[in-house]
């Protein structure tokens, strides 16, 4: 697993989100698929949430920073509602 995940990482500073897709897939099935959804931070270029069925990435916005307090929650926040807006079943 700690393999997966030094892998996803060097994909993520890559851009490579193609093979970030499958690796996150490929982390999920060791799980048996009890991970059922994951969320990938790519930092300032935006996120990804990868299930089984999905894989969609959000583009971050450009802003004038004020504080970096609270981003991760309000990124997280972004994906799910993109999630819901697209119809991506986050339970299944």
């Amino acid at each position: 697993i700690d393999a997966i995940a030094v892998k996803l990482r060097k994909q993520i500073e890559k851009k490579d989100y193609t093979e970030t897709v499958r690796l996150a897939r490929e982390f999920m099935k060791k799980f048996n698929y009890g991970v059922k959804n994951i969320i990938i931070s790519c930092d300032e270029h935006g996120s990804i949430i990868v299930n089984r069925k999905h894989a969609v990435y959000v583009s971050a916005p450009k802003i004038d920073l004020a504080s970096p307090s609270g981003a991760g929650d309000s990124g997280l926040g972004g994906m799910i509602l993109t999630a819901r807006d697209r119809n991506i079943d986050l339970n299944n």
